[in-house]
């Protein structure tokens, strides 16, 4: 077992002895460690448990906006045989994300999602854009650096066409 891997087995421990207001830091660190591991072996379960670790902090403090953004990040990795399906799910989840907190996060990932099924063909995605980029941009009026690009769209289908300014560096 590597030093990651004793790491994260560590936290999982603590994890599961914390009392309720320690246990959505200990599921960040398990999800930035799984991250870390994933980049060094492909592992899809990494993934789906960075899922569903953010998504039980989701629930737990949905006003953190960290939360959402490591959701997002582990979501381009999932592998899928049904990206449209995929996507619809992707933007169900930040729908309710949406409504529950305010989370920018949440408008900001949804109105990216929407763009693409857009890109992809969906009229209705595309009658959408005005509004959600209007409840964005009132968002994110106060934010700094709200006009830097951090999504590049790629190849592919779907939520995988997304890369960020940071995989970029890391030839994807």
């Amino acid at each position: 077992e590597n030093c990651l891997e004793k790491t994260i087995e560590m936290w999982e421990e603590y994890l599961a002895k914390a009392d309720a207001a320690n246990k959505a830091l200990a599921r960040r660190f398990i999800a930035r460690a799984r991250r870390n591991s994933f980049e060094r072996n492909h592992n899809q379960e990494n993934i789906n448990s960075i899922l569903e670790l953010m998504e039980k902090n989701i629930d737990q403090e949905p006003n953190n906006e960290t939360n959402i953004r490591i959701w997002f990040n582990a979501l381009r990795y999932l592998e899928t045989n049904s990206p449209e399906l995929f996507l619809d799910e992707a933007l169900s989840k930040l729908a309710v994300w949406k409504s529950i907190g305010g989370n920018r996060e949440a408008y900001y990932y949804y109105f990216i999602l929407i763009c693409i099924k857009a890109i992809e063909n969906s009229s209705m995605a595309e009658s959408q854009i005005p509004l959600l980029l209007h409840e964005l941009r009132d968002k994110t009026k106060n934010m700094p650096n709200k006009n830097v690009i951090y999504e590049w769209l790629g190849k592919g289908t779907g939520v995988q066409r997304l890369f960020s300014c940071i995989d970029e560096g890391r030839g994807r």
